[in-house]
């Protein structure tokens, strides 16, 4: 919802009578973002009627992060093309490696080509109360919006997203309404100015601000920065117990944030097979989970299937790094000497 309110906002400064005319007959309006981008952007660019193709897609570099000279030539051949450029989306810690943008170069291309520039910071730009990481995010500041979620790495119970719109103005003018059952009078105890069905689509909401009051109210910043940084510590304390099995464990790196991905390939099979290590690590998943000791998942890097550990718990502790890697090895042992008794 927060990249629906970012992106409707953006529309509203592009297309002036949206609210009135809709997009028919309008220019093409093009977004760019990597290929690491979350989802939610282009479910957003669907429901606010782009379109999946309005969405351009860049190439990543080696760290994941978005190439900014595919970029710049991809908004100079669209406008040549009679596009119109629009919106820049920068990530500001991936969901599948954790990666980050240069948000200040970003930033600089989105000011020259008078274009939007949202953040979708998902977790990662809490990244930001912790002093050693902060300069992850250099340029955050720079955005015309950001969305990003309390209920990763803040601890808050689901929901609690949010979205912040640097000019307040380009806001309301793009969800107020005034209706007599609406109005605020000077004296009346209906609600308090600005009413929050002018700042987004919903007309009535629940109080999800509550929690993460409490939550900062109980804790402090400090206190929630310092469990941000035990989580990356302990994503590279997991790095250093699986780099004792690189003959047949296989790390994507770097790790800069909480986020670890790794694959297993047993030098017993035909590690050229894709297809057969993918299935294997996804079977081995599966018993990771049901036995009990963590909730992993998987993702993808390269066309190749990964198992992909995201840590975002205040509970985590060194030990239970300890606890998973021999219980992922003791799964990876079963699942082998199955297959080699089932041939």
């Amino acid at each position: 919802m927060a990249s629906v309110i970012s992106l409707a906002t953006a529309r509203r400064q592009f297309l002036t009578n949206v609210r009135q005319d809709g997009m028919i007959n309008g220019p093409r309006l093009i977004v760019y973002a990597s290929t690491e981008i979350h989802v939610c952007i282009t479910k957003a660019l669907e429901l606010l009627g782009f379109g999946s193709k309005s969405m351009h897609f860049i190439s990543v570099d080696k760290n994941f992060c978005i190439n900014t000279d595919e970029l710049r030539q991809t908004i100079e051949d669209d406008r040549n093309n009679g596009l119109l450029p629009f919106c820049i989306v920068g990530c500001a810690g991936t969901v599948n490696s954790g990666a980050f943008d240069n948000l200040v170069e970003l930033a600089s291309i989105a000011h020259k080509e008078k274009m939007w520039f949202h953040i979708d910071g998902a977790f990662g730009a809490l990244v930001i109360l912790d002093p050693e990481r902060c300069h992850l995010v250099q340029g955050i500041e720079q955005a015309d919006s950001l969305a990003f979620d309390f209920h990763k790495w803040l601890h808050c119970p689901y929901d609690a997203g949010c979205v912040l719109i640097r000019d307040g103005a380009h806001l309301s003018s793009t969800f107020s309404v005034h209706q007599s059952y609406l109005a605020a009078t000077e004296h009346g105890c209906a609600g308090d100015k600005p009413w929050f069905c002018d700042l987004g689509t919903e007309l009535s909401r629940q109080f999800r601000a509550l929690k993460v009051w409490f939550t900062l109210k109980e804790h402090g910043i400090k206190k929630l920065g310092k469990k941000i940084a035990d989580n990356c510590q302990q994503a590279q304390y997991l790095v250093s117990l699986l780099s004792n099995y690189e003959d047949f464990i296989q790390i994507i790196r770097p790790v800069t944030l909480n986020v670890v991905n790794f694959r297993l390939e047993p030098n017993e099979l035909d590690r050229s097979n894709d297809k057969l290590i993918d299935e294997f690590n996804n079977e081995l998943l599966a018993d990771i989970q049901i036995s009990g000791i963590a909730i992993a998942s998987t993702t993808r890097f390269c066309n190749r299937l990964y198992i992909r550990v995201c840590i975002v718990s205040h509970r985590c502790t060194f030990e239970d790094f300890d606890i998973f890697v021999a219980g992922l090895l003791k799964c990876y042992r079963l699942r082998l000497r199955s297959l080699q008794q089932s041939e």
